[in-house]
């Protein structure tokens, strides 16, 4: 028997798949909502006694392997060392080098922190402060990165890894002159896990005596091969099992968050990674939970971020609350009293109710009416099903006096309104049909746009933003969602469409000196020349 036959024969593909979505018994096989494809009823099915599953409504189907292939985006070997450390199996016959070297970088840089932050008595005060014990520490694999530029760097490449590496893991940034440094210094370091418990990337939080102003107090590994943060929640690895448990999910915003609520014992929480809240993560959650609670930091921020993750839950098909917090953030709430952030949660309100109450504390009508109209209907009009949003226009009602028919005439106007503007969008779409270099300045533009990049240090493509008054907003508008659906709203595509930029116009300035040049003469073509020379040479693409 090989390791893979071994791993099969301990490992039953229900108990695989049961851990990532809920599964219901139908006859001798499973059923669930297909978590590779949007649905509303089951078409997902699995068969213990093939050890495989099946889809019948987009064709998905394998084992073991594949289902967490799929789910976790990862390749075979790695899908295969994830189940067999589950099943107890030593995979003896792989070989070293099929190892991810990848993945043993981002070990070695997370053993490197924590070894740091055992020598340092200013990072490891800072975490008692916070209140951190030394517990969860250990537990999440805290680590420190000290204020050197080149410390890190060092440590992988006397290791055998190679600069090439070192920059692509994200840890190591590389100058135009080709050196070298460090990303994080002098900053509190959070391991970032996937659902396999891997470290595939890195937050750090500046230590306050090292904070300048001048550098963000929190800083991420970019996306990498390994870490697509739209695709992560933090923590997730862990907490699985008591989301899993309790078929609810507490949303909040940073490490400290998670970690102290997890000291408080409140263990089915996580947090978004150092990205707004994605359609991805939403389908994440929905395979373990159906309830989500929303406690996000008591800020403007924070409060917006609420507001944005209640309409996508909702989009999700999940049931939406949100907690009361007075103070700052959890962490705050846990530091003073672990007792009062069971208090807090357990007191959770719906959504809807909360809406209610924020709409009482309203003083002016005209705030309320405009409170209503871009606060709840838009909410309203997101829910899953006519049921549930009746349901939750007659509470609001109920709280509000707001009457129920003045609501449902509300929310239909705006859902009519919201689809004339979708079928508005089209014409616009099909009457102009974007090129390939506007399209690309587009997207340029979008990406800018939404990872708050800037191009100012770069005047080519400083010139193509300037374009965007040239494109419609409705096109703008409807590009952006597909961007966000086709999950390429990141770093990487972004970097990628520069590149295809800046080669369109070398090609279209390589078109225009070669066409002066077939039509010049003499002292003239020799200028051309030149400058045909001068575009080669300086050729950045």
């Amino acid at each position: 028997m090989n390791n893979i036959e071994e791993v099969k024969s301990k490992l039953s593909i229900l108990e695989i798949v049961s851990g990532y979505i809920r599964v219901e018994k139908s006859g001798s096989q499973y059923k669930a909502r297909c978590p590779f494809h949007n649905e509303k009823s089951p078409s997902f099915y699995i068969t213990p006694s093939r050890l495989s599953y099946h889809c019948f409504g987009c064709g998905e189907s394998g084992d073991i392997f594949k289902f967490v292939e799929k789910m976790e985006n990862l390749e075979f070997k790695e899908a295969l060392k994830i189940l067999a450390d589950r099943a107890g199996v030593t995979l003896s016959k792989l070989k070293k080098e099929d190892d991810s070297r990848m993945l043993n970088l981002m070990e070695m840089a997370r053993y490197f922190f924590e070894m740091n932050l055992n020598e340092s008595i200013v990072a490891k005060k800072y975490l008692h402060e916070r209140g951190l014990t030394d517990e969860s520490i250990t537990n999440f694999k805290i680590g420190f990165a000290k204020k050197d530029w080149r410390s890190l760097f060092i440590h992988l490449m006397s290791n055998g890894f190679t600069d090439e590496e070192c920059v692509e893991s994200g840890l190591i940034i590389k100058t135009e002159d080709n050196k070298y440094y460090d990303r994080f210094r002098g900053r509190i370091m959070f391991p970032i896990r996937n659902i396999g418990g891997a470290t595939v990337g890195f937050t750090g939080r500046v230590l306050p005596e090292y904070d300048d102003g001048k550098s963000g107090k929190y800083v991420n590994t970019p996306e990498t091969k390994l870490y697509h943060k739209s695709k992560i929640l933090f923590n997730y690895d862990s907490a699985r099992k008591f989301i899993s448990e309790n078929r609810e999910i507490i949303l909040a915003e940073g490490q400290m968050d998670i970690i102290m609520s997890t000291q408080a014992n409140v263990k089915n929480i996580v947090a978004v990674s150092g990205t707004a809240f994605t359609e991805e993560q939403v389908n994440i959650i929905k395979r373990l939970a159906d309830n989500v609670v929303l406690a996000f930091d008591n800020d403007e921020a924070g409060k917006k971020a609420s507001a944005k993750a209640a309409i996508m839950c909702a989009y999700g098909g999940l049931n939406i609350f949100i907690v009361d917090i007075l103070e700052k953030d959890i962490a705050d709430i846990v530091k003073n009293d672990a007792k009062e952030w069971v208090k807090v949660y357990e007191n959770k309100i719906t959504y809807i109710e909360f809406l209610a109450k924020t709409f009482l504390n309203i003083k002016d009508e005209r705030e309320k009416i405009n409170y209503i109209k871009s606060n709840v209907t838009t909410y309203l009009k997101a829910l899953y099903s006519p049921l549930e949003r009746d349901f939750a226009i007659n509470n609001f009602s109920r709280i509000t006096s707001v009457s129920v028919e003045a609501l449902k005439s509300e929310v239909s106007k705006n859902i009519q309104i919201d689809e004339y503007k979708s079928q508005e969008s089209k014409e616009v779409e099909n009457k102009i049909k974007l090129s390939k270099k506007e399209r690309i300045i587009l997207d340029i533009k979008i990406l800018a746009h939404e990872l708050k990049i800037d191009n100012k240090s770069s005047a080519d493509i400083l010139l193509a933003l300037e374009t965007e008054e040239e494109i419609p907003k409705d096109i703008f508008n409807s590009r952006l969602i597909e961007l966000e659906k086709e999950n390429i709203l990141n770093v990487t595509y972004y970097n990628d469409l520069l590149k295809e930029y800046r080669k369109i116009i070398y090609d279209e300035s390589h078109k225009s000196i070669t066409d002066k040049l077939n039509s010049s003469n003499g002292e003239e073509r020799e200028a051309v020349l030149l400058e045909l020379q001068k575009l080669m040479k300086n050729k950045n693409i």
